[in-house]
């Protein structure tokens, strides 16, 4: 789960809460910001989940790209080093509700695989967005990414967008 805890309702923190009810064996991490209240960090921790802190950057860049790619690609780092093969990218203010969600997503990977193996290892599962359809063809909201760990990483390992 990528991105500022969210406080109201203790969202994040139920959040983190069912994923280890539906999940317990699973290796679930919060990747967020550094400044984030280290009381409510540790009720997170106390649920057997990884909290990884990053400083903001200064800049967000074009659609507040830096925030995702920094934030994200921490907690994906941290996941590979603790040994996950597949992971889900979401957000801190979404919960995927639906039970065996991931073993559906992990089967869809292994019904479908890619074209390309010598550029990735299985394909990558990800939504889109209307507007983003629209304005920016191939646009890729920040809501999901699941795949093999090291497929999600080189999508989020690309520099800084600097540009204004």
């Amino acid at each position: 789960m990528q991105g500022p805890v969210r406080k109201e309702d203790d969202y994040t923190l139920r959040t983190v809460e069912y994923y280890r009810s539906l999940y317990p064996d699973a290796i679930v991490i919060v990747s967020t910001w550094s400044d984030e209240n280290p009381i409510i960090l540790d009720k997170i921790r106390a649920c057997r989940c990884e909290v990884v802190m990053s400083d903001m950057p200064t800049y967000g860049g074009h659609l507040n790209i830096n925030y995702q790619l920094v934030n994200t690609l921490a907690g994906l780092k941290k996941a590979k080093d603790l040994g996950a093969t597949y992971v889900a990218k979401t957000r801190t203010d979404q919960c995927i509700e639906k039970p065996h969600a991931f073993e559906y997503m992990v089967n869809l990977l292994k019904q479908f695989p890619t074209a390309n193996p010598e550029r990735q290892n299985k394909r990558l599962i990800t939504l889109s967005m209307n507007y983003g359809n629209m304005f920016y063809p191939y646009f890729m909201s920040d809501f999901l990414y699941f795949g093999t760990v090291d497929d999600v990483i080189n999508v989020f390992s690309i520099p800084l967008n600097e540009r204004k």
